[in-house]
């Protein structure tokens, strides 16, 4: 199972022209289902906002990947996935739930890259 959560700037952010940007959020919201869930988090409420990260389950542990301008850094510290776990459920709950997500990256598509 993969819970994505992104900032809404991603969703106006231009990479490779309208073409590009309008199939690459088709293609988002269409794989939507049992096994991905999506939200977006609306900008200017997210106060956890702080970078990209991961948290992913590997043989019975939990393990994190933080995001640099640099690298990225893993760790296995049950300190360090420990705050990632909090800042993940404190974002989530910033989050529009998945439908209202998949209206808004509709809108997105229609009004800014069609």
């Amino acid at each position: 199972m993969v819970h994505v959560v992104l900032d809404e700037a991603v969703l106006y952010r231009e990479r490779g022209g309208k073409e590009v940007m309008r199939g690459q959020l088709e293609h988002l919201a269409a794989s939507v289902g049992p096994r991905l869930t999506l939200q977006v988090v609306r900008s200017g409420v997210n106060p956890r906002a702080s970078g990209a990260f991961t948290i992913a389950a590997v043989d019975d542990a939990d393990v994190g990947c933080v995001e640099t301008a640099v690298r990225g850094i893993v760790t296995s510290s049950r300190e360090d996935v420990n705050e990632l776990i909090n800042a993940w459920e404190a974002i989530r709950t910033f989050a529009l739930p998945q439908q209202e997500s998949l209206d808004l990256i509709k809108k997105v598509i229609e009004e800014r890259w069609t």
